[in-house]
């Protein structure tokens, strides 16, 4: 049981319109089963004639049919800023996604010591069809009233790119084996499993938000996106191991952009081109370093101590922006990156009474705060230290008369805003600018703040010939108070999603899931006035439901 533990924890109004929509479930989930009958294996093995050489492709495909299932909330509908864009796209009854998302991965090793992994993604949406829309008749975010070309990419497509493209290789030094990859890759350092801005893996790789929120309860090691590096893996002795890296590439995280069905304030991020009230243009953001990104970790296994310490250092620029306004004068705005933020962490894994805990604890030196603005001196927000602790526990349940079996994750995060160290005047906490008379639930933040993740899934196997049925249930929330760093916690805002998979052979899955979010706003009865979040924006009039069939082959 603790084997199973560990290797889990380090290894996916208009009743027409319900109507077709339960006929097309239907036809989809009998395409499931017969895909599966065909496709069997989840892996192609090309024969090379040497043993030595290993060469595998392998291709994941994935539908996607999603339906808004709530009407439009008029407050969020009515306001300019926050909601208008994104809101109006789609009607209660309305495709929000009609996607076929397609995955490949092609690896071939010598001798399993050496050898590279390529793996590229492509997709094609055809619910973003439409351009954007705004309900309130004023203009939209993007010129034309056309989707901009970044967002016609990542939203509608066809389109694709390269995930990982890397080399990897064993040599020894002396009498100790280091493994060594170069290239586009991910390294996922710490015990968290849902804090993807809390925990010791905080900016280590730009974060895909838009899967994140697509998907309510998605672990953190599947949000993470590739980048050009190199990095290195001793096993110094049987107890100690060091690692490290050196980024070669910058990436911001990837986040839903205006105008979007799960887009935050109408004008950010990479996808619009304006912010049409004021007439304000987007310009270029300024980004974070190609180099100057890197690492180290120290793991350690006690024998006395039946777990694993480990200790880390990194320096890096932030993948979450400030809002510049008024940009050298000029009527226009953009996003700025912090640089240069420190970390340095502790974690612990141990095993208690068959349960898998994880803790973390991370200190955070001059990093980003949540700012009402960007300084024209030095083109900089708020930046602070901060505290960061999470705990988190994994437990594999056994047969019951409720279930075969069943996992149950839960993790418990902390954000503590130590000192303000730069332009105090413009963080987003009480008394500043932009939350003079204003408290949390107005957005603005507080010392500390608290949020827990919990996901539990029940498994009934061969409950028809080749396949089983689980019942994935997730639910996130803030528990009190609102996190001074982007990307933290706020008091009451969250999600939440219950869903019904189906899989076949081990290979194809079919999963009927609803999503919905949780966010807390105030309003003089007519319009949305603030709102207690970051992103997710305001999107508790959101929830809907998504249909996935996914076949490897």
């Amino acid at each position: 049981m603790a084997d199973s533990i560990k290797n889990y924890r380090h290894c996916d109004d208009e009743p027409s319109k319900s109507f077709f929509l339960i006929k097309n479930l239907t036809q989809l989930t009998l395409t499931t089963v017969m895909v599966g009958a065909v496709t069997g294996a989840n892996a192609f093995e090309i024969s090379t004639g040497n043993p030595d050489l290993n060469v595998n492709l392998d291709t994941t495909a994935r539908y996607t049919l999603g339906v808004r299932a709530e009407s439009q909330d008029k407050k969020i509908l009515n306001n300019p800023v926050y909601g208008a864009d994104s809101d109006a796209l789609f009607k209660r009854g309305d495709l929000v996604a009609n996607r076929l998302d397609l995955l490949t991965e092609f690896v071939v090793t010598y001798k399993r010591e050496m050898g590279a992994r390529v793996s590229a993604a492509g997709w094609v949406d055809e619910a973003y069809s439409r351009g954007p829309q705004n309900a309130l008749g004023n203009d939209t975010p993007y010129f034309g009233n056309n989707w901009s070309p970044t967002a016609d990419r990542y939203y509608k497509g066809p389109s694709g790119e390269i995930l990982d493209a890397f080399v990897f290789g064993k040599i020894d030094v002396g009498p100790v084996p280091v493994n060594v990859k170069a290239g586009r890759h991910t390294n996922y350092w710490g015990e968290s499993l849902f804090a993807a801005h809390t925990g010791v893996n905080y900016g280590q790789a730009p974060l895909d938000i838009r899967k994140a929120l697509a998907n309510p309860g998605s672990e953190v090691k599947e949000l993470f996106f590739p980048m050009n590096q190199v990095s290195a893996q001793a096993q110094l002795t049987d107890t100690v191991s060091l690692s490290s890296y050196y980024g070669l590439e910058w990436r911001a995280d990837r986040i839903p952009d205006g105008g979007t069905y799960l887009g935050d304030v109408a004008f950010l991020f990479q996808g619009p081109d304006k912010f049409p009230l004021i007439g304000a243009t987007r310009l270029d953001p300024l980004k974070g370093r190609n180099s100057g990104d890197f690492g180290i970790s120290f793991k350690w296994r006690p024998e006395n101590l039946d777990g694993v310490l480990g200790f880390y250092y990194r320096k890096f620029d932030e993948k979450l922006p400030w809002v510049q306004f008024g940009v050298n004068g000029q009527n226009a705005y953009r996003e700025v990156f912090a640089r240069g933020t420190e970390l340095y962490g502790v974690s612990l894994n141990k095993v208690f009474g068959g349960v898998s805990v994880g803790t973390e604890l991370a200190y955070r030196k001059d990093t980003a705060l949540l700012s009402t603005g960007v300084s024209g001196e030095d083109n900089q927000g708020a930046r602070g230290n901060t505290l960061h602790g999470l705990v988190n526990a994994i437990a594999l349940l056994n047969k019951s008369p409720m279930w075969d079996s069943a996992v149950l994750l839960g993790e418990l995060t902390w954000t503590h805003r130590l000192s303000v160290s730069k332009h105090a005047e413009l963080a987003q906490i009480d008394g500043n600018i932009g939350c003079a008379g204003k408290d949390k639930w107005d957005g603005c933040t507080t010392k500390d703040a608290f949020a827990v993740n919990l996901a539990f899934t029940p498994t009934w196997t061969q409950v028809f010939p080749s396949i089983d049925l689980s019942l994935p249930i997730t639910y996130g929330i803030g528990l009190k108070g609102n996190g001074a760093t982007p990307g933290s916690s706020n008091q009451g805002a969250g999600s939440y999603s219950i869903g019904l998979s189906a899989a076949y052979q081990g290979n194809t899955t079919v999963t009927l899931k609803y999503n919905d979010y949780l966010v807390k706003y105030r309003d003089d009865g007519n319009v949305v006035t603030s709102f207690n979040g970051q992103s997710p924006a305001l999107l508790s009039d959101r929830g809907w439901v998504s249909l996935t069939l996914k076949t490897s082959f």
